[in-house]
């Protein structure tokens, strides 16, 4: 039915507005604003004067629903700040309300709205027998009264994405993809650290994912560094070489045992290529490490004990001549005969050593003094032949001269020295 509202209809529960009444069996009605001129400000409301003032419901108009005036279902009421924004944002005309029981429905529209439309405005009622049918905007089949989404032909509520979007689950975990960071992963629903398709799975425990850990079984390593997944790259000795490389690792000197073995240097003190700790000469350059005698210390620092002339002197015998001054001079001269009295022969040189000679006296033509036969004393070479052996029963003769400038007598005793070797 069409209902008419002007001037000339009275009844209404409050000053100011025009209401009409309309008895109502039970049921959902539609009131559609059919009056095509109206553009000021609107207020339509339905009341139910059995209910009270309590029983008011905006139809369409600005005034926020309160729990005394509720808004009908259908968008009447919408969000503009003054009532003239609210119906002209207001997306459908059209307002539904139900009627539990039969009864008097009024309604109403302020005077004002009246005098701004020619006097009157008009409403289609209209019973809903079809709760959700009436128009539908998607042509999805179901009414614009009961589906959430007008505009979407695929959605009847907005679900999670809303309307416009499909609730597509592509990895079937449950969550949607417009939600989904990771729509083709049904294990992830976002990158996370490792990304879509890639666990962060952390074996090790150790906070880093296996996807940024090399060393996904040890908690203590996220890189093999230098000596691999598994191993501690410790450096006991702090050389700056790791112990799973260092065969020394409690010798800072050392990563290798080397020559001398770990914890002694490997110093070669006198340049000569060989370490001290096996060079039999360490203070000598000694690179062929001669050892003659065998006695662990190398020919070049070892102290030999000089081999001298054989002392021969028990197969010789030694007859001295006197003493006669050379005025000349004023130096003794003494003839003495060596006579070999051995059976063998005695290769030279040989050498009459003359010892104890007294004080302030010396052998004026002495060949040397003795230095490897102790003690030290002049000696003086015997003339032996140009064979230089003195053969058994063969004799030999020297000339001493002494240089005695206090003329006191002269004494000695003798040893005859014989062969190569030192004197």
């Amino acid at each position: 039915m069409v209902v008419n509202i002007d001037a000339r209809v009275h009844g209404s529960p409050q000053s100011g507005f025009e209401a009409v009444e309309v008895f109502s069996p039970a049921g959902t009605y539609e009131a559609t604003l059919i009056t095509p001129t109206i553009n000021s400000e609107a207020l339509f409301t339905a009341w139910n004067p059995s209910t009270g003032t309590n029983g008011w419901r905006t139809l369409w108009g600005g005034y926020a629903p309160t729990d005394s005036n509720p808004a009908l279902t259908g968008g009447g009421e919408c969000c503009g700040e003054t009532p003239q924004e609210a119906f002209d944002q207001t997306t459908s005309k059209t307002s539904r309300f139900v009627v539990s029981q039969g009864e008097l429905v009024q309604f109403g529209v302020p005077d004002e709205i009246l005098s701004d439309n020619g006097g009157g405005v008009s409403l289609l009622l209209t019973e809903v027998v079809d709760l959700c049918g009436g128009t539908d905007s998607d042509g999805d089949g179901t009414g614009d009264w009961c589906d959430g989404c007008v505009n979407d032909p695929n959605k009847i509520d907005p679900g999670t994405c809303s309307c416009g979007v499909p609730e597509t689950d592509s990895d079937g975990d449950g969550t949607p993809d417009c939600t989904d960071t990771c729509s083709n992963d049904p294990n992830k629903i976002a990158p996370g650290i490792c990304g879509c398709g890639v666990a962060d799975t952390d074996s090790d425990g150790d906070g880093t994912p296996n996807c940024q850990d090399v060393c996904l079984a040890d908690p203590n390593k996220i890189a093999a560094g230098v000596c691999d997944c598994g191993i501690a790259d410790t450096d006991s000795d702090g050389d700056g070489t790791a112990n799973c490389n260092d065969l020394c690792p409690s010798d800072a000197g050392k990563t290798a045992p080397g020559v001398c073995g770990c914890g002694t240097p490997d110093t070669d003190g006198d340049g000569d290529g060989v370490a001290n700790c096996v060079d039999n000469c360490p203070a000598v350059a000694n690179a062929d490490q001669r050892d003659t005698d065998g006695d662990g210390l190398g020919d070049a620092c070892d102290i030999v004990a000089p081999v001298c002339a054989t002392n021969v002197g028990a197969q010789v015998t030694v007859t001295r001549g006197g003493f006669r001054r050379n005025p000349a001079t004023g130096r003794y001269a003494q003839q003495v005969t060596l006579r070999n009295i051995g059976s063998s022969s005695i290769a030279g040189p040989v050498s009459l050593v003359l010892d104890g000679l007294s004080v302030n006296v010396t052998l004026f033509n002495k060949s040397g003094n003795t230095a490897c036969a102790a003690p030290v004393s002049p000696y003086i070479n015997v003339n032996v032949g140009t064979d230089n052996v003195l053969n058994a029963g063969e004799s030999a003769v020297v000339v001493l001269e002494f240089a005695n400038p206090s003329n006191q007598g002269i004494t000695y005793s003798t040893r005859v020295l014989a062969g190569s070797n030192g004197r």
